[in-house]
C-alpha cells in the first residue's frame, strides 16, 4: 500500500512538472512572437483591446479543425436566418413524432405494438434533431472530441480508418495551436490579428489586404497603418470569395505570373492534379454513369413499370457528381455546380423513394393527414434529407450571387 501511494505521488509529481514545463515552454513561444511583431505596436492603424470593432465578417485560424467555428460564430450562428430554420425543423422533428405518436395510440387498439413500431422513429427524429441542433450551434467540434476522447468511432475498412486518423491529427494539431494561436479576423470597423498568442487592433480604413495566388493557394500580405506583415499561412484558394465579401475595396489581388497552368514532373499539363488522359477516362465514366441512369428510367416507363424510377434520377445525380468531381479544378464547378446537384439529389430522390415506398410496397394513402399523423422511420429520413437539400440550395443561391459578384477563384490565378 505504501509503495502504491508512493507511486501515485510520483506520477502526480512528474505529470505537475511536465504541466509547468509545457506552461514555460507556452510562454516563452508567446514572448519570442511578441518580440517579432513588436513593430506593429508602433503602426499608426493599431487601436486598444476596447476598440469596438463591430460584426464579425471574416476569420481564419490555425487552431480550428475540421467543421468548427469561431467563437463569435458559435455564439451568433442561431440568430441568422439559417441557424433559426435549421432549429425550426429540428423542432418539427420532435413535433411530428410526439404528434404522431399520440394519435395513434388514441386511435390504435393495440398501444404496446405502436410503441414499438415508433421506436425507430424516435431514433431517427432524435439523431436528426440532434444534428441540426450542434450544426446551428458550431459544436461539432465538442462532439468529435468527445468521440475521439472516448474511443467511439472506428472506422470500417483502411479507408475509414485513414480518413478518422486524418481527422484526428487535425484536432490534435488545433489542439496544440490554441495556447500560441495565429489567426485573423476582419469585423466591420477593424481588423483583428492573432500572431502568437498576441492580440493586435487595426482600425479598418487604415489596413488593406494584398493576395497573391501561389500553387493553389493564397499568400497574404497586410499594410497595416503604413506596415506591412506577410501572415504566416497560406490560406486555401476556395477562400477568396469570402475574403474579397469582408474586405470589399480593402483588398486588391496581385496576378500570378504566368499562365497558371500547372504541370507534372514529366512537363505534362494537368488540370487539377490529374493528366488529360485521366481528365478524359473521368468524363467518359461518367458519361456511362449517365447513359445508365436513362436506360433505368426508361425501363420503369417502357419495360418494367415496378422498378422505382427515383433509382434512375439518383445515378444521374450521381453523373453530375462524377462530372464535378472530374472537372473539380474549375472553381465554378467546384464550389457552386457541385452542390447544386447535391442539394437536388438530397431534395428530390428521399422523397421520391419515400413516397413510392409508401403507395407500393405498403399500400398506404400517401396524403397529408396520413403524412401528419404517421411519423414512419423512412417519411423521418426523407423529410430531414429534403429540408438539407433545401438549405444547400438556398447555400448555392449565396454562392452563386457571391461569384456574380466577386469573381471566381479561377480568375485569380490568371496572368
Amino acid at each position: 500500500m505504501k509503495r502504491s501511494g508512493k507511486a501515485k505521488r510520483a506520477r502526480a509529481y512528474s505529470a505537475e512538472e511536465v504541466r509547468e514545463r509545457g506552461e514555460e515552454e507556452i510562454l516563452k513561444r508567446r514572448e519570442e512572437f511578441a518580440r517579432q511583431f513588436e513593430y506593429l505596436r508602433f503602426s499608426s492603424a493599431v487601436r486598444d483591446s476596447s476598440f469596438d470593432t463591430g460584426k464579425e465578417l471574416y476569420s481564419y485560424s490555425d487552431s480550428r479543425a475540421f467543421a468548427e467555428l469561431s467563437e463569435n460564430e458559435s455564439k451568433n450562428a442561431w440568430k441568422k436566418p439559417a441557424g433559426i430554420v435549421l432549429i425550426l425543423m429540428g423542432a418539427f422533428m420532435i413535433v411530428w413524432f410526439c404528434f404522431s405518436l399520440v394519435y395513434r395510440l388514441c386511435t390504435e387498439a393495440e398501444k404496446g405494438k405502436v410503441m414499438l413500431s415508433m421506436l425507430p422513429s424516435f431514433f431517427v427524429a432524435a439523431v436528426t434533431a440532434a444534428i441540426l441542433l450542434i450544426s446551428v450551434f458550431g459544436k461539432w467540434g465538442e462532439f468529435f472530441r468527445f468521440a475521439f476522447r472516448h474511443n467511439l468511432v472506428r472506422g470500417r475498412g483502411g479507408t475509414a480508418r485513414r480518413q478518422l486518423a486524418r481527422l484526428y491529427a487535425d484536432y490534435c494539431r488545433a489542439d496544440e495551436n490554441k495556447p500560441t494561436e495565429t489567426a485573423f479576423f476582419v469585423y466591420e470597423r477593424a481588423v483583428v490579428l492573432l500572431l502568437g498568442g498576441n492580440r493586435y487592433v487595426f482600425a479598418r480604413e487604415d489596413t488593406s489586404l494584398k493576395v497573391k495566388p501561389e500553387d493553389g493557394a493564397l499568400l497574404l500580405c497586410f499594410t497595416l497603418g503604413g506596415l506591412s506583415l506577410d501572415f504566416p499561412y497560406a490560406l486555401p484558394k476556395n477562400e477568396y470569395v469570402r475574403l474579397k465579401r469582408a474586405l470589399r475595396e480593402r483588398m486588391s489581388t496581385e496576378r500570378a505570373v504566368g499562365s497558371g497552368k500547372t504541370y507534372d514532373k514529366y512537363g505534362r499539363r494537368t488540370y487539377g492534379g490529374y493528366s488529360l488522359g485521366s481528365v478524359c477516362a473521368g468524363a467518359f465514366f461518367a458519361t456511362v454513369i449517365l447513359a445508365a441512369a436513362c436506360l433505368m428510367i426508361a425501363a420503369h416507363y417502357l419495360w418494367l413499370p415496378s422498378f422505382p424510377p427515383f433509382v434512375g434520377i439518383f445515378f444521374i445525380g450521381g453523373a453530375g457528381l462524377a462530372y464535378c468531381n472530374t472537372f473539380h479544378h474549375i472553381s465554378f464547378v467546384n464550389d457552386v455546380l457541385l452542390p447544386l446537384i447535391f442539394g437536388l439529389i438530397l431534395l428530390i430522390v428521399p422523397l421520391w423513394a419515400y413516397a413510392w415506398i409508401e403507395r407500393t410496397v405498403y399500400d398506404n394513402p400517401l396524403t397529408v393527414a396520413y403524412f401528419f399523423t404517421h411519423c414512419t422511420p423512412f417519411g423521418a429520413a426523407a423529410t430531414f434529407l429534403a429540408a438539407m437539400g433545401v438549405y444547400v440550395l438556398c447555400f448555392v443561391c449565396g454562392r452563386f450571387a457571391d461569384y456574380v459578384r466577386f469573381g471566381t477563384t479561377n480568375e485569380v490565378g490568371k496572368g
